[in-house]
């Protein structure tokens, strides 16, 4: 394995398919896959060694890491570098989450626009970072006391653990990844959600994969 600069994008190559795989779903030869994780200086060890399974189960991946301090434009040039090679897909990875070894293959399964392994925040009670929009029009954090146990439809999620077919960014404008804030200066939306209020826009569709088990780490596992 080895790194190369590529307009301040560090790629790491990947390693060969060991011969005997467990069953799963696959890319096909003609996909490209980039694994893509938007960070600032490092990533946490344990997210290193899920990148590392992911490469070695999956072939038809690479992996670029963005250093910068903001999230927004690290995801943006990701995407771009992911034209660059031609990708099928683009796998959002954060430098804090841990997800098992076949995670790609059971969101590829799917065959959805955008489709996210989700995880929770890291506060207490513990709430995944999955939206819903109400009938009054406003999103809400959705939680586990009502919580599907198959793949569904949502508004909007966190990207941490996020694949996305590359035919979505030809059907929204730049920048994909942005901050909404109201008139007094306050937040309304983060990068990932402004991402999935475009999607949705557009007429695509925003899923979640509940069955799929990732760790945001923190003070412990959330």
């Amino acid at each position: 394995m080895f790194y190369k600069e590529i307009n301040k994008v560090q790629e790491l190559s990947a390693p060969k398919a060991p011969e005997v795989q467990e069953a799963s779903p696959e890319p096909t030869k003609e996909d490209l896959i980039l694994i893509g994780t938007p960070c600032y200086r490092t990533i946490l060890i344990r997210t290193a060694w899920s990148l590392i399974d992911t490469l070695r189960k999956y072939p038809n991946t690479e992996m670029a890491f963005q250093d910068g301090v903001f999230v927004h434009e690290n995801d943006n040039k990701l995407v771009e570098l992911a034209k660059e090679k031609k990708a099928s897909h683009i796998f959002f990875v954060e430098h804090d989450n841990v997800f098992p070894p076949d995670t790609l293959g059971r969101l590829l399964e799917q065959d959805k626009d955008v489709i996210a392994a989700p995880y929770s925040g890291r506060s207490l009670p513990r709430q995944p970072l999955v939206y819903q929009r109400g009938a009054d029009g406003e999103l809400f954090m959705m939680n586990y006391d009502i919580w599907p146990d198959k793949p569904f439809k949502c508004y909007g999620v966190s990207t941490g653990c996020t694949l996305v077919k590359m035919s979505v960014f030809d059907k929204i404008q730049k920048p994909y990844f942005f901050f909404e804030y109201d008139k007094d200066g306050k937040m309304l939306m983060s990068q990932d959600i402004y991402f999935c209020k475009k999607v949705n826009e557009a007429g695509m569709e925003v899923f979640c994969h509940p069955g799929i088990e990732v760790g945001h780490i923190g003070d412990f596992l959330y």
